[in-house]
């Protein structure tokens, strides 16, 4: 009885072990572009995927990018005045010239200061600088698998365009000054070798088996 029960605990063991040794692993690789005045154009490059074709389950490309930017405002009217600032900082992946991927950090905010305060400086109470930052991200997934299969690298071409309002009186003054970073992931998901999860397999079953006859 107790043998048959520890049969089936290290049965249960082994199918545990196998499903594991059979699941899907990611393999990924990144490539970053450093926060940048706007506007730019970077080419970056991403590790291809050098196992076999027929090991590759998926490939996904992602693309997270931050945007910064530095406003200053000052409200030369002679009364308080509604003001309305906004930026967006878009930011694409190409590849082979064609957009696949776009993301657009953005911020907007109404504020309301007093009147002039007889210092353009941007700041005191009809003035003010600050900074301000988003992020976005988004993946697309691949279909063409081979296309992303062999030694070496593909390229993927980042651009970042930004552009600022600045909504009020007659008489305000402004300032944005936008930077943006990029963040470029490849994702590989891989399917194990079915020789080794057999040989896995085979091994733990002899184990089991060994196992049994010795308490026998």
């Amino acid at each position: 009885m107790k043998g048959t029960v520890l049969a089936v605990i290290i049965c249960g063991l082994l199918v545990a072990l196998v499903a594991g040794a059979a699941s899907a692993a990611v393999i990924t690789d990144t490539a970053t572009v450093s926060l940048t005045a706007t506007d730019w154009s970077q080419v970056i490059s991403l590790q291809k995927f050098h196992g076999d074709i027929s090991h590759l389950a998926g490939v996904v490309i992602k693309l997270e990018a931050t945007g910064v930017s530095e406003i200053g405002y000052e409200n030369r009217a002679s009364y308080p005045a509604d003001i309305t600032l906004t930026w967006t900082a878009t930011v694409t992946m190409k590849e082979n010239g064609s957009t696949i991927l776009a993301v657009a950090p953005s911020y907007s905010n109404t504020v309301t200061p007093a009147a002039f305060d007889g210092n353009f400086n941007w700041d005191g109470t009809s003035g003010d600088n600050f900074t301000t930052s988003d992020t976005k991200s988004d993946q697309i997934t691949k279909t063409n698998l081979a296309d992303y299969v062999g030694a070496g690298t593909f390229d993927l071409t980042i651009l970042a365009n930004a552009i600022s309002q600045t909504i009020g009186s007659g008489n305000v003054a402004s300032y944005y000054l936008t930077s943006a970073s990029a963040k470029a992931t490849v994702e590989y998901t891989t399917l194990p070798e079915p020789a080794s999860i057999v040989a896995l397999a085979s091994g733990l079953i002899g184990i089991v088996g060994f196992g049994i006859r010795r308490r026998k």
